[in-house]
């Protein structure tokens, strides 16, 4: 028998957690395949643990912190309670589809890596419409980074070519534990995850032959906020990760998640210093192509209008 452990960290959505929960237990399994939810509470909240309790699931497993300590901390300690050999992630207002997991076993069975880190496509949701992400996935033997990051090609300029979200990721549960995430981080806790799992012997990134989107990011189109200080830490985030990624890597986050961030300033003047200093960072901490300049140029353009964000927990 093989039980594959959901890790579902929550903070205070009491509707949506219950939400994904379902989408756990709905999943279409093959025989000799079980699965159970592992919900951490990330602080006290009666409301979300009524909302689970009412589900009357066994397969339902209430983990509870008494303080709040953010998403990777629960993601943790989710992992360290998970009775499977196997974990996937589910953010606690995203959803799986039916056939996720059965899909992502199969990936599993057809590849020759020792500790397979499985992605999927997923239908990304905004208010606007749907979009299927990612275009393409990795390729055997890419680096994550070149493969997140670094642009080949006008279609790169686009958001979603590429991508490795939480609610994308099964992997072994004895990899977890070896590699947590890092607490304590403000954002990009996910590319810094996928940076350093990639060193350990054995991990292989990998998706399913079909190219069905298999989970549901729900994203949100909200008003820009101010995001003043938001790039200083995507630059420190990037000097601190020169030694896991390619300079080109490196440029292209930095016109991209970085560039991103600076476009949420509200003030013009702040604005034009967050660029510059991206601009000149892209070639101090790597290797910028015309297309990084492109994309920052895009992302300068593209500042103040309504964009989709995700978000955050605690």
């Amino acid at each position: 028998m093989t039980l594959v452990s959901a890790i579902v960290p929550t903070f205070h959505r009491p509707e949506s957690c219950a939400r994904a929960v379902r989408s756990v237990l709905a999943q279409r399994l093959t025989p000799g395949v079980e699965i159970e939810a592992v919900v951490v509470l990330d602080g006290p909240q009666s409301e979300t643990r009524e909302a689970l309790l009412a589900l009357g699931d066994p397969r339902v497993r209430l983990v509870e912190s008494s303080t709040n300590r953010g998403h990777a901390a629960a993601r943790t300690e989710g992992v360290r309670h998970a009775r499977g050999a196997w974990c996937a992630f589910l953010d606690d207002d995203d959803e799986w589809l039916p056939a996720k997991i059965a899909a992502q076993l199969e990936a599993v069975a057809s590849c020759d890596a020792t500790l397979p880190v499985v992605g999927c496509r997923l239908e990304a949701r905004l208010d606007r419409g749907s979009l299927v992400w990612p275009e393409i996935g990795p390729e055997q033997g890419d680096p994550i980074a070149d493969y997140l990051y670094t642009r080949t090609s006008l279609a790169s300029l686009k958001s979603g070519r590429t991508l490795m979200q939480t609610s994308m990721i099964l992997a072994p549960t004895e990899l977890l534990r070896r590699v947590p995430f890092r607490a304590g981080m403000r954002r990009h806790a996910d590319p810094d995850w996928l940076l350093r799992v990639a060193r350990e012997p054995g991990v292989r990134f990998v998706f399913p032959r079909s190219r069905e989107p298999l989970a549901v990011w729900n994203l949100h189109e909200e008003a820009r906020v101010s995001g003043s200080g938001d790039w200083r830490y995507s630059i420190a985030w990037a000097r601190r990760h020169r030694g896991l990624m390619s300079p080109r890597s490196i440029a292209g986050f930095l016109s991209g998640p970085a560039a991103h961030r600076a476009g949420q300033l509200t003030r013009g003047t702040g604005r034009i210093r967050a660029f510059a200093a991206l601009a000149r960072h892209m070639r101090e901490l790597g290797k910028p192509s015309l297309l990084d300049y492109a994309s920052l140029g895009l992302a300068y353009a593209d500042a103040g209008r309504f964009r989709p964000t995700r978000k955050t927990r605690g």
